[in-house]
């Protein structure tokens, strides 16, 4: 089986002053086709470096990332950031939805973006995203007058909705309460079991990285643990 993701190598050095930060030291990863991945550690391990060159918004110092197929680290900027609109859905820990628009036009403007103003996703399969989220009855609503899991959830949904490679799901429960991240965290368990979506989530709580079927721990820099729980699907 190819993998979905491949990091080899790969290293992140910042200069601060006259002193060199190692955020990552030799990191190697490969995420299998549907994989649950999540990664946890302290903060200043290296976690958020790590998703931020996984989706190409960062350049790493040395090594190489690979997204279905397609080598990141030796793209110009333009190339990078075409693979993210094709290949890559970002949930982030702040909801970043358009204040002015409903749910349902923060879906369409992503499906907008992704296909360059054509239609990519049939009727069937964004009925079936949205009912796997719950939100077949928010579209109307715009993100004020949501909670805060909703907004989340709408955010999952624009990640989701053009059936990327792979979803990156920074600290996606860090501004909800515990009902809220229970919710988000089994829909994106969902989201993986029924759509076969793979997903690499970072996070600092334990119990949010419970959900993964398989966890990575980091620290200074390093993967010090890998484990894999049973697939009970």
């Amino acid at each position: 089986m190819s993998h979905i993701l491949l990091t080899e190598n790969l290293t992140m050095t910042y200069r601060i002053g006259k002193v060199d930060v190692h955020a990552l030291r030799g990191v190697d990863l490969a995420v299998e086709p549907g994989e649950f991945v999540s990664i946890m550690g302290p903060s200043g391990c290296g976690k958020s470096t790590l998703l931020h060159i996984l989706g190409g918004l960062l350049s790493p110092s040395s090594g190489r990332v690979v997204i279905d197929g397609e080598d990141l680290t030796r793209m110009s900027d333009a190339s990078r950031t075409d693979v993210r609109r094709r290949k890559i859905g970002f949930v982030f820990q702040r909801f970043n939805l358009f204040p002015t628009l409903t749910a349902e036009g923060n879906l369409r403007l992503a499906e907008h973006i992704h296909g360059r103003g054509r239609p990519t996703i049939d009727n069937q399969t964004r009925r079936d995203v949205l009912k796997l989220l719950r939100l077949e009855n928010k579209m109307a609503h715009r993100p004020l007058e949501m909670s805060g899991g909703e907004q989340q959830r709408v955010a999952i949904a624009r990640a989701v909705i053009n059936r990327p490679a792979i979803i990156l799901a920074d600290e996606p429960t860090g501004n909800l309460d515990s009902e809220n991240s229970d919710l988000v965290l089994n829909m994106l368990k969902e989201l993986n079991r029924e759509l076969n979506q793979t997903i690499v989530m970072i996070t600092h709580n334990p119990e949010a990285a419970a959900v993964g079927r398989r966890m990575i721990e980091m620290r200074d820099g390093a993967i010090i643990r890998d484990s894999r729980q049973p697939d009970l699907r």
